[in-house]
């Protein structure tokens, strides 16, 4: 069951951004839904990687970003539905996190992850989510 194909036979309209900002919403653990970490670690579940804890990283969630292969020669701009930005974070004693946090604000990078949703089949291009990458 596609519960958002069920939303858009009524009277309202769904369209990609409205369900890419649902789901950035729900995954991300900061915000005022109460899952923290349940939806994206169910939804991470499915990505293989050897002992991955969503829970042990930082998270930024970017809706609708653009991205240019300056080495192509074509130089297309390709837009990615969601952005899931994941960065080593200190997990340890909350006030050595604070400081550690206010002195360093620079983050590592550890794991990008792409979501690019469809709400109809025929809004799939050829090879779009390998141009992506």
């Amino acid at each position: 069951m596609n519960v958002f194909k069920v939303l858009a036979n009524g009277d309202g309209s769904i369209n990609e951004p409205n369900i890419s900002a649902f789901l950035a919403y729900l995954l991300d653990p900061n915000q005022d839904h109460g899952l923290r970490f349940e939806f994206l670690c169910r939804f991470l579940s499915q990505v293989d990687i050897k002992d991955f804890r969503p829970e042990k990283y930082d998270y930024e969630i970017i809706l609708e970003q653009a991205f240019r292969d300056e080495n192509s020669e074509l130089k297309k701009r390709e837009i990615v539905d969601i952005i899931i930005l994941c960065f080593d974070s200190n997990k340890g004693n909350y006030k050595e996190i604070v400081a550690t946090n206010i002195i360093n604000t620079q983050k590592q990078l550890k794991y990008v992850f792409l979501i690019e949703n469809k709400v109809n089949n025929s809004a799939k291009k050829e090879e779009q989510l390998y141009n992506q990458f």
